[in-house]
């Protein structure tokens, strides 16, 4: 049974785990059946509307001024530095270098990134009830999840923890909102994707803009490194 140490390894470990997956969405982006290779390239099929392809052409250098003086860096992807791993693969600490491209392209907003490399959910939110399952003949790591003073979203306007430390972080906070305290979500273990998050504070588990499922079809892994 994985333990909530595993279930944030796992959350920060996406960029490593796989190159490619085939997804289905449902939730409050729409419907959408969609096919990620990294780096760079997603082509979206929404239930209504035209197909989609998404592209970024990130640049090979990018500059970084310290103290006046500019640096030159080489663009790098996750895939292609080490990060710090456990002894069963999954990733202790990421990279934090400011030359290392992190996330995939965007679909309708950054929650979409977020799902698919959810590192804001190994820090800053305090994990319960973990648990293990079998979803659609893939292991899936499950737990509640309840954001912290020093949670951080990948964007604040679309948090996979919607709440008060998001609105509060984007300054979308009014006198008399109210936010769940708590979600329920769910990893798939090969890939770090969240395929479900869904509001567990009475009163919101019905409200179906804070919520999502996604099934993966399929994924290919990144070659073993060395």
């Amino acid at each position: 049974m994985p333990t909530a140490d595993d279930f944030q390894a796992l959350a920060r470990s996406s960029p490593w785990l796989w190159r490619s997956a085939h997804l289905r969405y449902r939730g409050g982006l729409g419907e959408a059946e969609a096919w990620v290779e990294r780096p760079g390239r997603t082509r979206v099929r929404p239930a209504t509307g035209e197909e989609q392809v998404l592209e970024e052409d990130r640049p090979s250098v990018a500059y970084v001024s310290f103290s006046g003086t500019a640096s030159e860096l080489t663009v790098k992807r996750p895939n292609e530095v080490e990060p710090v791993r456990r002894t069963d693969g999954l990733v202790s600490a990421r990279p934090q270098d400011l030359s290392i491209a992190y996330g995939d392209p965007v679909w309708r907003n950054y929650s979409w990134v977020a799902l698919l490399d959810p590192v804001e959910l190994s820090s800053g939110v305090a994990v319960d009830r973990v648990g293990s399952e079998v979803r659609s003949g893939r292991e899936t790591w499950t737990a509640r999840l309840a954001p912290l003073a020093d949670y951080q979203a990948t964007c604040g306007c679309c948090a996979l923890l919607w709440s008060r430390v998001a609105a509060d972080e984007a300054g979308f906070h009014k006198p008399g909102n109210t936010y769940p305290s708590s979600y329920d979500v769910a990893l798939d273990r090969a890939t770090g994707i969240v395929v479900s998050a869904r509001p567990s504070t009475p009163g919101f588990e019905d409200r179906s803009s804070l919520a999502f499922e996604v099934d993966v079809m399929s994924h290919d892994a990144w070659p073993p490194v060395g």
